[in-house]
């Protein structure tokens, strides 16, 4: 185990200097079995490529799928960012930075939109402002307008 943690750290450093020379199977497979921190680094990595990209969507930490989508060199894909949206669209961080995000296709923000309101409805339920019914008819009011809008 520490044999592992000390190759880990390595990494991290070595990605930190620019000089890993691992290519993206290894990546990939490092992601895989990694810490967060390691996951992180990855993230960061630039250019970071669709398959790596893919690999942290899948299984990373969330810091590191906020990373990667933050990271102007990453090539993420349609399919990673709904995945990433699946795992962790529930995180606000992780919402304000698609959104911000040029390319982000209408199927995924829609999907965002969806959470956000879901998650204000519970809040604004919970707080007892107004009535579970007028919070989520109020909220696929919203939903269909964003929709039909041109």
């Amino acid at each position: 185990m520490q044999k592992r943690k000390t190759h880990e750290t390595r990494a991290v450093s070595d990605f930190t200097r620019g000089e890993s020379g691992l290519i993206d199977a290894e990546l990939v497979d490092l992601v895989a079995t990694c810490d967060s921190a390691l996951q992180a680094a990855i993230a960061a990595h630039a250019p970071l490529s669709r398959a790596v990209a893919a690999a942290i969507a899948e299984v990373g930490t969330a810091e590191a799928c906020l990373i990667a989508i933050e990271n102007p060199r990453a090539d993420v894909s349609p399919s990673s960012i709904a995945r990433i949206v699946d795992r962790f669209g529930h995180l606000g961080a992780i919402r304000e930075a698609l959104f911000a995000r040029p390319d982000l296709p209408l199927a995924v923000r829609q999907s965002l939109v969806r959470q956000l309101s879901s998650a204000l409805a519970d809040f604004v339920a919970e707080r007892n402002w107004l009535p579970r019914d007028r919070v989520e008819e109020a909220g696929r009011e919203a939903i269909n307008g964003l929709s039909s809008r041109p």
